[in-house]
């Protein structure tokens, strides 16, 4: 008759165990994030200064949705960011099944080649762009000997901008794919090769299938990564090729307007929740219709 209670003590005493050792993280969650966004959120509603209002306005949402030279950036933001990602698709995957492969014999050096951009600061490491892309580099000539015009090679460009950005955030794309592509059975493919199935069959219709989470999650992070960096812009793009992050940048503390900055960053915040939700949505979708498949074909 006492077990019941035992037990009951034992599981309460789990539980308050585990919600002590979550206590600190929650409250720096909390703390730092929620409690900054809230601050965003104030801000972004708050009277402009000088205006005698006793409540919140929308005025500064008004303002950027107003802008014309606010919804190029945010279109540049979104193009930029998705030709990014396919950057580090196009990249990462084959890099990701090479660490991953059983047979590979350069794995450790290949993977510390991957994760060497992660080692590097930030300045540092587009500062090495600048010199490469920029006037006297081996592109910049070779660029002004074809097409002519000024010999600032790729410097200044979207082109630069992406460059930097898919070697910037190709390590979480690759490190992504590889977690999901870990569980892969490679026999799996190897069984299909002696059914008759071409390599590129194998891989469009077993691999990518199946480590098609990872891809998903690996697209989102570099999305999210790329609509919030405002260095890179900064330094690669130059004046009038501008993403969101750096307007916000300059917005708040550059030209002091706090409350178009805070609304921008909001607007931002849920075009990237929105755009991640749709994805995880459709992967959800995608995985359901597979599953279900399977079972029609295994009944």
């Amino acid at each position: 008759m006492q077990v019941a209670p035992a037990i009951r003590s034992s599981r309460l005493s789990r539980r308050a165990t585990s919600l002590l050792l979550l206590a600190p993280t929650t409250l720096l969650y909390l703390t730092v994030y929620l409690g900054g966004l809230v601050m965003v959120l104030v801000m972004s509603i708050d009277v402009p200064p000088g205006v005698d209002s006793g409540g919140a306005t929308l005025a500064h949402y008004r303002d950027v949705f107003g802008s014309a030279p606010i919804g190029a950036i945010v279109l540049r933001t979104l193009r930029d960011s998705l030709a990014t990602v396919a950057g580090c698709l196009l990249l990462g995957v084959p890099v990701a099944r090479y660490i991953t492969a059983s047979a590979s014999r350069w794995k450790g050096i290949v993977l510390m080649a991957v994760l060497s951009p992660l080692m590097v600061s930030a300045i540092g490491r587009i500062f090495g762009w600048i010199a490469l892309f920029g006037p006297g580099s081996v592109i910049a000539d070779g660029l002004t000997a074809l097409f002519g015009g000024k010999p600032t090679g790729l410097l200044y460009t979207e082109a630069a901008i992406i460059i930097g950005l898919t070697n910037l955030l190709l390590p979480f794309m690759v490190l992504s794919v590889a977690s999901s592509r870990a569980h892969f059975e490679e026999d799996m493919s190897k069984a299909a090769l002696s059914l008759g199935a071409t390599p590129l069959s194998v891989l469009l219709q077993v691999e990518l299938p199946l480590i098609f989470p990872g891809i998903l999650s690996g697209a989102l992070i570099v999305f999210s990564l790329s609509t919030t960096n405002f260095v890179t812009a900064a330094l690669l793009g130059g004046s009038g090729r501008d993403l969101v992050g750096y307007e916000i940048y300059l917005d708040i503390l550059v030209y002091f307007q706090q409350g178009r900055g805070a609304a921008l960053a909001m607007l931002l915040l849920v075009v990237v929740v929105a755009l991640m939700a749709l994805a995880i949505q459709t992967g959800v979708q995608r995985h359901e219709v597979r599953d279900t498949a399977a079972r029609t074909r295994g009944t």
